[in-house]
């Protein structure tokens, strides 16, 4: 497989996108990749490529998709990762940056929005275990653990008690 240029491709998706006048980007992601372009130019900050390249890296090659298709119609099961720009971006943004001459992350947190069915929780696992924060995997994991178990037993006790419900609203899956 051959390497890909991540550090370029998050410059470009950020050059792309800060000066950008039409409406197909919101205005947080204008803003984050002003600040992304604003962030190069300090004097006190160093955009370091290993780590970032390192996690995208990492999540390409040992992650597969567990469902979905592509906008072809062909299923993606067990298919590598292919980061997007805009994954790139973050990961670049989230992990690239550090004060200069330290080990100090200029970002130690931040809120990621990802739309329904774009793949954010595989993305946010991949990027936790890429940068080995496991904690994070726990709730994640607890999240379908509790959905799963909601409807096992939802199901049984209405079988149960033919036809009385658990829980008066439905499962957490909804």
């Amino acid at each position: 497989m051959a390497e890909r240029d991540y550090r370029g491709i998050a410059l470009e998706y950020a050059r792309t996108y800060a000066r950008q006048k039409k409406r197909t980007v919101g205005v947080e992601v204008r803003a984050a990749c002003r600040r992304f372009l604003a962030d190069l130019k300090r004097k006190d900050l160093e955009l370091h490529t290993k780590e970032p390249d390192f996690v995208c890296g990492i999540i390409e090659l040992s992650f597969v998709h567990s469902k979905g298709e592509s906008l072809d119609g062909q299923s993606l099961v067990n298919r590598p990762f292919t980061l997007e720009p805009w994954e790139i971006f973050i990961i670049y943004n989230v992990t690239g940056f550090y004060y200069k001459g330290t080990n100090e992350r200029r970002y130690k947190e931040a809120f990621i929005y990802i739309p329904r069915k774009n793949g954010k929780t595989s993305f946010v696992a991949a990027l936790a275990f890429a940068m080995d924060m496991p904690l994070i995997l726990i709730p994640v994991g607890i999240i379908y653990i509790a959905e799963t178990g909601s409807v096992i037993l939802q199901v049984s006790y209405f079988k149960a008690t033919h036809g009385k419900r658990l829980f008066k609203m439905s499962p957490l899956h909804h």
